[in-house]
């Protein structure tokens, strides 16, 4: 990806887990592609994004452009959907993008039967689906441009893996969610996108705690061979799919397939 601006009118951009990560990366190579005149970067760390704003800044996006969204999306009641979607009434913006990123793993030192705590269960599927769920319904009925939603997915909605009891699952109604959303919407452009095996915080995390020892060690060693793939590099592709606006409207696309 060059960096041009490929995608046709300005643009209203939303990225919920901005603060790092790929969803960092997503803001940056996206904000290359589009014609960003709104960007809202929403997440639970303040320092992050912050600094994410930064990154932007550097590459030449006004600090006036930039919208800092400090929310829990845990508690689903209380996210501020009017300030996230909020357009001002001169605003040249002629297409919007939201891009569900945010998400946490769960506990992967836990196999299903030991997931015996409904409590942490239930918390865990309000941050990782119910607030996905709710940022899409406000911003199809709030955002009245052309819209595009974008659900960071993972091979694991598609495919069962042993250890991954209550992240894949979540992943999975995920997709069908934005699916359903293609369906009921067909002017709104869909694409569920799996990113590939990141190199971030994440996957150090899934290295340390994955309850299953011979996934674990197949992580590690594709840490240790450089295998896992950059979140910049996977970024681009994102925005390219976005940019050349070719793929099915709710299809999962992974990054290996591109």
């Amino acid at each position: 990806m060059e960096g041009n601006k490929t995608l046709s009118g300005p643009t209203f951009l939303v990225v919920t887990g901005a603060s790092r990560g790929f969803g960092r990366a997503a803001v940056l190579s996206l904000s290359k592609t589009c014609d960003p005149v709104t960007i809202v970067l929403v997440a639970r760390s303040l320092d992050g994004l912050q600094e994410t704003k930064k990154l932007l800044e550097a590459d030449g996006i006004p600090e006036k452009a930039i919208r800092l969204i400090q929310t829990d999306l845990t508690n689903v009641s209380n996210i501020p959907m009017k300030e996230i979607f909020k357009m001002e009434a001169d605003s040249v913006c002629q297409r919007a993008i939201l891009v569900n990123n945010a998400g946490s793993l769960g506990d992967l030192s836990l196999t299903v039967k030991d997931m015996t705590n409904t409590d942490i269960i239930r918390t865990y599927t309000d941050f990782n689906l119910l607030s996905c769920m709710a940022l899409t319904t406000q911003f199809l009925r709030m955002v009245e441009i052309h819209k595009t939603v974008i659900n960071i997915s993972s091979l694991l909605a598609v495919q069962a893996f042993a250890g991954w009891g209550m992240y894949a699952p979540i992943k999975a109604a995920r997709d069908m969610f934005h699916q359903v959303v293609s369906k009921e919407n067909p002017e709104v452009r869909v694409l569920n996108y799996a990113p590939g095996p990141l190199d971030t915080e994440m996957q150090r995390e899934v290295r340390e705690t994955l309850c299953i020892p011979a996934d674990k060690e197949l992580f590690s060693k594709m840490h240790q061979d450089g295998k896992l793939v950059d979140p910049k590099e996977s970024a681009d592709k994102l925005a390219d799919q976005i940019a050349q606006n070719k793929f099915e409207s709710g299809a999962h696309v992974d990054f290996y397939d591109i």
